[in-house]
């Protein structure tokens, strides 16, 4: 794993790991603090200790391949899991579409709010997720950007998601700028948190439009009590769990169970798994109640 950097990835662990321990197999879990280097090293001291499977969350999509390429040089299969690898021959990708994610959140504000100003706060450039992510909103947004109903007054890349630096950039934003905000499309909870609190901090938290994205339980919260409007739910047990049984297949050498799409990772169609994302907000924030995620009490404290 890349490291703990928005409070989704604790869930996706313990997830993954009670899978694997239901379907009697193994687990070695390494978190490599957001450090390629740190990542390639561990991958290899588990090659050496004798993994059948390496499953990855790449710090970097570009430097992973090398991970790829040196587990096949030992006859193991490699999953990427929510980020995919790039230009290797790499066996499964299990994640989203970054990009329909994208698109959804920026739909949401379109249909909440069809005219107006809107900030764009993006992930980690690093992250080819935060880049598709991007992707997908620019294209729900083109038509209106286009005929001047949509202003785009500013857009940041936040490094390492950091709420501290989105709630930077959107104070910026609003020291500078007289325009009256509609909307901001933070591209996860993380920097919706910090964006939330700028807007606060500004006295102008009450009708501007706030996405999201990975449906933390502090943002569920914050979609309760009104501060956040939106978050993406991308169902992360039904993610972890899938990708620890394809490892289980993979690893036992069984045909799998899974129907596979094909994602392009600049060299193969990588055979992959996609799951759908769900806008989630105050009209069905009960969707992840039932699922088991959170409970009801949780959400309304």
């Amino acid at each position: 794993m890349e490291s703990f950097s928005s409070a989704r990835w604790a869930m996706d662990k313990k997830y993954f790991e009670e899978k694997i321990i239901e379907l009697n197999g193994k687990v070695i879990t390494k978190m490599s603090d957001g450090n390629d280097i740190t990542q390639f090293n561990q991958a290899i001291e588990l090659m050496d200790e004798g993994a059948d499977v390496i499953v990855i969350v790449a710090v970097n999509v570009n430097s992973a391949a090398a991970i790829v390429r040196e587990a096949h040089a030992r006859n193991i299969k490699v999953i990427a899991y929510d980020r995919l690898v790039k230009n290797c021959e790499l066996d499964y990708f299990v994640g989203f579409d970054a990009k329909q994610i994208g698109f959804l959140q920026a739909s949401y504000a379109l249909d909440k709010k069809p005219n107006g100003n809107f900030i764009l706060i993006e992930g980690d450039k690093s992250d080819i997720n935060a880049v598709n992510i991007e992707l997908g909103q620019k294209e729900a947004l083109a038509d209106k950007i286009k005929n001047g109903q949509i202003n785009i007054i500013y857009q940041a890349f936040i490094k390492g998601w950091s709420p501290s630096e989105a709630q930077f950039e959107v104070e910026k934003v609003l020291s500078l700028s007289d325009k009256p905000i509609d909307a901001i499309i933070a591209a996860n909870d993380g920097t919706a948190s910090g964006t939330i609190k700028a807007l606060q901090k500004f006295g102008l938290d009450n009708d501007v439009i706030i996405t999201g994205l990975d449906a933390e339980l502090a943002a569920c919260k914050r979609i309760n009590n009104g501060t956040q409007t939106m978050t993406v739910y991308i169902p992360i047990k039904q993610l972890a769990e899938t990708a620890a049984t394809l490892a289980i297949e993979v690893a036992q050498n069984k045909k799998s169970s899974f129907t596979f799409s094909g994602r392009n990772n600049g060299r193969v169609d990588v055979p992959a798994i996609i799951l759908e994302s769900i806008a989630l907000d105050k009209s069905n924030l009960n969707l992840i109640i039932e699922d088991g995620i959170y409970k009801k009490e949780e959400i309304q404290q």
